[in-house]
């Protein structure tokens, strides 16, 4: 006996889930029809119809799809061009029409047999004001097995701001015989899409209503070819400069193989006076190290972390010479450079020398340097003064100060550490992004809770869950969800509390704050009490608020989500 699966829409996900229906063949027989094909779900522009294929007679059945829209009375119909997925979404060239789905079965002798449905009812127009498709959504990348594709929403009208779900579906090489794969608007495709195809559903809400739209299918996804995948050293990095006290040394990266384009990072390392027994410097994860008093009979070594879209790589650098002594009429750093002002748009900040020995008098020159997030991949400023207004390039950077103290003996350099990440400035009359706004690497827009108050609302948009089907109880189950605002800015330092009703599925687990991309993760347990049905579902009550503010009232926001037993 065999068993195929047939979709349901599971609203508290927002996303689609498949359940099981049954049917029965025997080896002998072509496929014959027992039961017609039905369509369910709302009969209104911008909602999901689901295909059901009915009971069927055969062996080693598969099924294919083809919808097709009637005039009112569920005659003259037509095949829509494209629509060949178990889902179909009314369009506005649907208003005033019925559809039909005519299910393909095929055996496992490559016999076929067709059967149609019933006329569904009249699609009636979208509510007033809920979004409306303009145009089909996209998807863009490198069509290739590990390459990243990034899925669009296509165009929408409608009142009010659009807050937009992402659904990726493996289908077959024509576009069908779909099934969910992933959440979310990015995705990387796996050896399981070579040779099939991928669209996206895109889940649009406002305070309308909501709707549904599916892409059109990707071109088939291809192997990889050589030259691709993770990052691969190929050559090791290595390090430059005097090896003395008071210097700087400088790391290059070495060479590497892989997908382009990569990231590096860099962490600096302390080892003794082989070579030997390394250890990290704390805060040392620039491109560039400033040797102190500290590294001197030592030797050092830096390890390069390369990151692309299908990984990461690390090599450690040979090590160098032990580190000199500084001659003792030369400047050298007692205490490092240090920043202050504040680190926002148009602001200034002040950079101070930081405190140093050597023969008198030492003169100082300062080389501005701008980072990532947290104090890596810096690379100079043209700006050498005292002092440095910051721009709005600089907004979701931090920076640092290299000092040059020089003196009749000599000249050595020290590096401050880095700056409070710089956060955008607010127009005059509310025009321009909210305070403490962050530009993050994505091109999302990071905004602490501080920056969100009524008549905006915390949203929770995003859940992603590992496992994605619950199979285990000595298997933690972590819940990630992302907090957004209705204005679609990720938000940073929300509370975020979690709870699976009944209370006898799943542990309690204590509220957690959203970092800096607005997602918090929170871990449950799987209790002895939750029987592992397959086809049951935890449901899990989740609530986003402000600190300070009551549970049921300010900004904040509350769903119910639901995960899989399988």
């Amino acid at each position: 006996m065999r068993t195929r699966r047939a979709p349901m829409l599971v609203a508290g996900l927002g996303a689609l889930s498949l359940l099981a229906v049954g049917s029965v063949a025997t080896a002998a027989d072509a496929p014959v029809n027992r039961t017609p094909p039905k369509i369910s779900g709302n009969t209104q522009e911008g909602q999901v119809l689901v295909a059901e294929h009915g009971r069927w007679k055969g062996d080693g059945l598969t099924f294919g799809y083809q919808w097709a829209r009637c005039d009112a009375n569920g005659g003259s119909c037509g095949s829509v061009d494209g629509a060949n997925d178990v889902i179909y979404t009314p369009t506005s060239a649907d208003i005033g029409r019925t559809i039909k789905i005519t299910v393909t079965a095929t055996d496992q002798h490559g016999a076929t047999a067709q059967a149609t449905s019933d006329a569904t009812g009249q699609v009636a127009p979208a509510a007033s004001g809920a979004p409306h498709s303009t145009s089909l959504p996209s998807v863009t990348g490198n069509f290739r097995r590990g390459s990243l594709l990034t899925a669009h929403a296509g165009g929408w009208n409608g009142s009010n701001h659009f807050v937009f779900g992402y659904t990726w579906r493996r289908c077959g090489p024509d576009g069908g015989s779909c099934s969910n794969i992933a959440f979310g608007q990015t995705y990387s495709t796996t050896a399981a899409d070579v040779g099939q195809t991928l669209r996206v559903l895109v889940a649009a809400r406002n305070g309308a209503g909501k709707s549904f739209v599916l892409s059109n299918a990707s071109p088939k996804i291809a192997s990889q070819p050589s030259g691709h995948g993770a990052p691969h050293n190929v050559q090791l990095p290595s390090i430059s400069g005097t090896v003395q006290e008071g210097s700087i040394l400088t790391a290059a990266t070495g060479t590497w193989k892989g997908t382009q384009p990569m990231q590096f990072s860099y962490q600096w390392k302390r080892c003794g006076p082989q070579g030997f027994n390394c250890s990290d410097i704390g805060g040392a994860t620039d491109v560039v190290y400033a040797l102190r008093s500290d590294d001197v009979g030592h030797r050092m070594r830096v390890e390069v972390v390369a990151r692309n879209q299908d990984g990461h790589g690390a090599a450690v650098s040979p090590s160098t010479n032990q580190v000199a002594a500084a001659p003792g009429s030369q400047p050298t750093n007692t205490s490092p450079p240090s920043l202050s002002g504040n680190p926002q748009e148009g602001s200034t900040l002040t950079a101070n020398a930081g405190t140093w020995s050597g023969t008198a008098p030492i003169q100082f020159a300062y080389r501005w340097r701008r980072c990532d997030l947290v104090g890596g991949n810096c690379a100079d400023t043209s700006v050498t003064a005292t002092t440095y207004t910051l721009t709005s390039a600089d907004v979701g950077h931090t920076l640092r100060i290299v000092v040059t103290a020089s003196n009749s003996a000599g000249s050595n350099a020290a590096v401050s550490n880095p700056s409070s990440v710089v956060t955008a400035k607010q127009s005059s009359g509310g025009g321009g992004l909210p305070d403490g706004a962050i530009r993050l690497p994505n091109g999302l827009i990071s905004i602490p809770i501080t920056s969100v108050s009524l008549p905006q609302r915390l949203i929770v948009d995003q859940i992603v869950s590992t496992p994605s089907v619950i199979t285990s109880r000595t298997e933690p189950l972590q819940v990630r969800f992302r907090v957004v605002d209705t204005r679609g800015y990720v938000v940073r330092d929300a509370l975020v509390y979690a709870v699976g009703v009944p209370f006898d599925r799943l542990s309690n687990a204590p509220e957690v704050t959203t970092g800096t991309d607005g997602w918090a993760t929170v871990t449950f347990q799987v209790l002895p009490t939750f029987q592992l049905r397959p086809g049951n579902l935890v449901v899990i009550f989740v609530r986003a608020r402000k600190p300070g503010d009551s549970v049921l009232a300010g900004v904040s926001t509350r769903r119910l989500v639901s995960v899989r037993v399988g």
